[in-house]
């Protein structure tokens, strides 16, 4: 009787030891050998491991989701400003300028400003044996628009800067049209220049002093 009774709690205890189950995963029974999805679920796999081969994030959507949170911090529109200094010439003459541009960086690849300076065209006319310096110098107060290509540590650019000017010195009381296309590249904080700067006293066509000119610059702002 007895080793009936011992016989009967031995087939108990092996048939509650046989209904236990491995953990949940969703809705069924783990019921087959982990595989890589579930040792990622269940921390027994490097992380590293479980983002390059498919476990529950991929490299791609962790790459793209850290990308998106690094620049949710960086503001579209943010402050920006231009200290230059450089040279204007012509055939026989030239002269140093200098400029200032503030304005707003809007995303990467646009910069508005409001920039004014100074530039003088110093020309050396001999009548006879007379000497004449001429000293044409003139404040610009422009609209100044930059493109910008934003590569990693360089970002070339278009530039452009429309509007007028006041004549100085020899040029006093003479007003005008003014206007400054070039191209330029930002080498970190660095920035160079070059291209055609237009005059135009008095907005008449038949006296424009036609100049070219090159830059050297400070970027101050905008991010990196």
């Amino acid at each position: 009787m007895k080793k009936l009774l011992l016989l009967f709690v031995f087939a108990a205890l092996a048939s509650v030891a046989g209904a236990q189950t491995l953990p949940t995963y969703g809705k069924n029974a783990l019921t087959r050998p982990l595989d890589r999805t579930d040792m990622c679920l269940y921390n027994t796999m490097p992380s590293a491991d479980c983002l390059a081969g498919g476990g529950l994030l991929s490299a791609s959507t962790f790459s793209s989701s850290s990308a998106s949170s690094s620049l949710a911090g960086v503001p579209l529109v943010r402050f920006q400003s231009y200290i230059n200094v450089g040279a204007v010439f012509q055939d026989g003459a030239g002269g140093p300028i200098a400029d200032v541009s503030f304005g707003a960086r809007v995303g990467r690849c646009f910069y508005a400003g409001l920039e004014t300076g100074f530039g003088c065209v110093i020309n050396v006319l001999k009548v006879l044996d007379l000497k004449y310096v001429i000293k044409s110098a003139y404040v610009p107060v422009a609209l100044n628009l930059k493109g910008y290509i934003p590569l990693k540590f360089v970002r070339p650019y278009l530039n452009c800067s429309l509007g007028g000017f006041f004549g100085v010195l020899d040029m006093k009381g003479i007003n005008g049209f003014y206007c400054q296309p070039g191209i330029g590249i930002d080498i970190f904080r660095f920035s160079l220049g070059v291209g055609y700067c237009g005059l135009l006293p008095d907005f008449k066509t038949d006296n424009i002093a036609h100049l070219g000119y090159v830059k050297l610059g400070v970027r101050i702002g905008g991010g990196k």
